[in-house]
Parts: C-alpha cells; sequence; structure tokens
C-alpha cells in the first residue's frame, strides 16, 4: 500500500488498492483505510492522501489544534484540489503537506480512528521498525496516549535500563546490525 523505499512495502500500481486523486494539480493516492467522504481535512504525506475529521485531532494534540490553525502553503492549479483563500483545499476541506513517512502516519490515524475493536492497533504485531516511526510521529504531533502505548510495547520488545539482561535474538547479518544502530540512534 505504501511506496517509500522499502522494497517490502513496494507494489506494482496495478496492485494498488487506493484510488487516484488529484490535489492542487499533483497525483495522489487515496487511503483506503482513512479518506472519509465526509472528512473536513486532507492530509498528504508522501503520495498518500488521508481524509479525516480535524475535530477528533485537535481534541487530541494540541500541535494539530495549532497547526490547522495556521494557513498553509497554496498551489497554482485549480483542478480538483485548488486555492481558496490562500490555502491549498479539496472540495472544500482544507489540505495539510506533511514531511512525515505515509506508512507511520496511517498507523498513527489507525491507534486514532480504530477500524477493529477487537485487535490493538499499537501491539508486537507492528515490528520494532513500524513501532519506533509510530512513537516519533505520535511524539512529533503530541498524542501522547499514543506515543506511550508504543514506548510500552517497545519495552516489551527490547532491552531497557531496568531490564538490561532481556534476551533477545541475536542477529548476524549487516542489514541486522543496521537495525541495531537504527534502534540506538532512534534512542537518543
Amino acid at each position: 500500500m505504501f511506496s517509500d523505499s522499502d522494497p517490502e512495502n513496494c507494489i506494482t500500481a496495478s496492485e494498488d488498492p487506493r484510488t487516484p486523486v488529484i490535489i492542487g494539480g499533483s497525483h495522489y493516492r487515496k487511503d483506503p483505510h482513512h479518506w472519509y467522504d465526509d472528512g473536513n481535512v486532507v492530509f498528504i504525506a508522501q503520495d498518500n492522501a488521508f481524509r479525516v475529521f480535524q475535530s477528533i485531532l485537535i481534541k487530541r494534540s494540541q500541535v494539530m489544534k495549532d497547526m490547522l490553525g495556521l494557513p498553509q502553503p497554496t498551489a497554482s492549479s485549480e483542478t480538483e484540489g485548488g486555492v481558496s483563500d490562500g490555502q491549498l483545499v479539496f472540495e472544500g476541506a482544507p489540505v495539510i503537506v506533511l514531511d512525515d513517512r505515509a506508512r507511520y502516519f496511517h498507523l498513527l490515524l489507525d491507534a486514532l480512528l480504530p477500524q477493529d475493536c477487537a485487535k490493538l492497533p499499537i501491539s508486537e504485531d507492528l515490528g520494532r521498525e513500524n513501532l519506533m516511526g509510530v512513537t516519533q510521529i505520535a511524539k512529533k504531533y503530541e498524542f501522547d496516549d499514543v506515543a506511550d502505548r508504543a514506548i510500552s510495547v517497545l519495552e516489551n520488545i527490547l532491552p531497557t535500563k531496568e531490564q538490561p539482561n532481556k534476551r533477545i535474538r541475536i542477529w548476524r547479518s549487516s542489514s541486522d546490525i543496521r537495525s541495531w544502530v537504527q534502534i540506538i540512534n532512534w534512542a537518543r
């Protein structure tokens, strides 16, 4: 679903379940889980478009409240998404362009707008890299409960100061060593 540089996440255009959308003259793909036709704000992360409800976000995050209150950069195209009063809009909804990885923003929205009540959106099933990514983005936008949950799950997976001798699988390949370097850099 996501077109990050990670080969595991790459899919061909013919397999992509996301609907194309043009916003401000640029081509994006609607996120299949977090595109609500009646949503009142659109977020763009990489080539993904998310249309959600700003009231849910601003109720839980002062950063989102402040960000959604600021004028956003505009585009000159007037196709399906255009400019209104200096603000890039799509069907009346303001458009916010993020510099975040789409996968992590999607996971953050999964935690804020769960699709399945029977499954925890933040769990060990996400894996170490996704947990670190959702932790970073949740901290960035001050969704403290999501960040705390992701950190709690990471503490169950990784050694901590409180449990420095926790047994974990030892990796031997160079890609696994890069993973450890990523963990160390992330923890700083």
